[in-house]
């Protein structure tokens, strides 16, 4: 078995190719951010040349499906999906959060946040030696994780992984960025020495990818599909000025620049709109 895995769903693309074994036999990470577009394709070529390994050698094709960047995730699925049709091979969909149990990490509890932005994230805390979710993957606000690490008395135990540290412990971010009542944000403040992942370890890579995917179920290349967790932004905006012109205001797309709005977002914009009218 050779599983080739793509994770694009953070600042850095990567690819890793793995055997039966678990073993990775090859890895690529792109060092320049949100470069997936240009890079994966290449990645991919270059693991299979530094492995030894022929296309024809393959036998699933795994993907980090989300969530995380909106772009990254769409670019990583297809990519995904792409090579599995190509080289009618079966697909494997893991989990983003998912993924970070199988990050090497010295205490027992581990915590992923990906910054969601205005004190939100997609989350979750992970119990290493049990094997079972304190918190399972969500969108959630900060708070909530923290409040998990708190009501589990684990602060001592747990490793903070993902962009979220970026976003919202380095940076001196007032309770209101943060979406945050005065408690909570006492709460905030006293959390704020938690161990944290190094810069070189706390953000995705396909290498976890690879070791969850050798445990999970395969799909066909249709069903490999992406896992937001949440709205994207921009279709958010699209929905309520649509909504807004429906409801008597044909000026609301006047501020709006042309081609803001991608097709995905278009979509998005009007699905969101049609299940609230169905509502």
């Amino acid at each position: 078995m050779y599983i080739l895995a793509i994770e694009t769903t953070g600042p850095f693309g990567s690819v890793c190719l793995i055997n039966e074994n678990r073993k990775p036999l090859a890895y690529e990470v792109t060092t320049e951010e949100m470069s997936h577009m240009k890079n994966l394709i290449p990645m991919c070529d270059a693991a299979l040349k530094k492995a030894g390994i022929e296309k024809k050698d393959l036998t699933h094709i795994a993907c980090s499906i989300g969530p995380g960047s909106f772009t990254g995730v769409r670019v990583g699925v297809s990519t995904a999906r792409a090579l599995a049709q190509v080289l009618n091979l079966p697909a494997i969909p893991v989990g983003t959060l998912d993924a970070f149990t199988k990050k090497e990490c010295e205490t027992r509890y581990i915590s992923a946040i990906l910054n969601a932005r205005r004190g939100q994230v997609y989350g979750m805390v992970y119990d290493l030696e049990k094997d079972v979710y304190l918190l399972k993957p969500s969108a959630v606000m900060l708070i909530d994780v923290l409040n998990c690490i708190k009501e589990n008395d684990i602060s001592n135990e747990i490793t903070f992984f993902g962009d979220g540290i970026d976003a919202y412990f380095e940076k001196d971010l007032p309770a209101k960025a943060l979406g945050m009542t005065d408690s909570e944000y006492q709460l905030f403040n006293s959390l704020r020495n938690i161990r944290t992942a190094s810069k070189e370890k706390r953000y995705q890579d396909a290498n976890s990818v690879a070791k969850l995917a050798t445990e999970l179920d395969e799909c066909n290349y249709l069903d490999l599909i992406p896992e937001y967790m949440r709205q994207a932004e921009a279709e958010r905006k699209l929905a309520e000025k649509i909504k807004a012109v429906i409801n008597g205001s044909p000026d609301a797309f006047d501020d709006v620049p042309e081609k803001t709005f991608t097709y995905d977002e278009m979509l998005g914009g009007l699905m969101k709109l049609y299940e609230e009218l169905l509502a």
